[in-house]
């Protein structure tokens, strides 16, 4: 994925931070971006090893990193107004993964992630929060597994591709 300043890779890691010394949770980041460079010496830095940045891989190789992940995380910053009408692709890819989804957003995707109950949120910007949800779902694995089959659900009623193209053809 990308690794931007709309992701708010930047608060995010404060979240990395605050569960430096939990090493059983790892946080692998797959792709590139303009925050990457960042997070190498935010890492370097604060002495965390509990990171993992694999740069950007193939399309065909996104599927083992979504079966071998226990949450997915979805940020957004809260200085984007328009970042809260947007809901972001990889949460619709997420649910269809049956994975957890646990978001540090505002707007539409609080809705779809609540309404669904594949995940919990914290508010934009709030990595505080985000670092207690996190640390909360590793004590309560078993129910991460249940938030992704909810997300699947969910994925299935509402984002397969014959029904957004139902819908569409409705409002035509």
């Amino acid at each position: 994925g990308n690794l931007g300043s709309a992701q708010d890779i930047r608060t995010l890691m404060n979240a990395v931070l605050l569960l430096k010394e939990h090493q059983e949770i790892n946080w692998i980041f797959v792709g590139d971006g303009s925050e990457k460079n960042y997070i190498e010496k935010f890492v370097t830095t604060n002495n965390i090893n509990t990171v993992t940045l694999t740069g950007k891989r193939p399309f065909n190789e996104i599927p083992y990193f979504l079966a071998h992940a226990d949450i997915m995380l979805l940020t957004l910053r809260a200085q984007y107004p328009h970042l809260r009408a947007v809901v972001p692709a990889r949460l619709q890819s997420y649910m269809s993964a049956s994975k957890a989804v646990f978001g540090m957003v505002d707007g539409g995707s609080v809705k779809i992630i609540t309404q669904s109950k594949c995940g919990i949120c914290a508010k934009a910007g709030d990595y505080e929060t985000l670092a207690s949800n996190i640390l909360y779902a590793y004590e309560h694995q078993d129910q991460l597994r249940d938030m992704g089959h909810n997300g699947r659900i969910f994925y299935e009623t509402h984002f397969t591709m014959k029904k957004c193209l139902d819908d569409l053809e409705t409002i035509i």
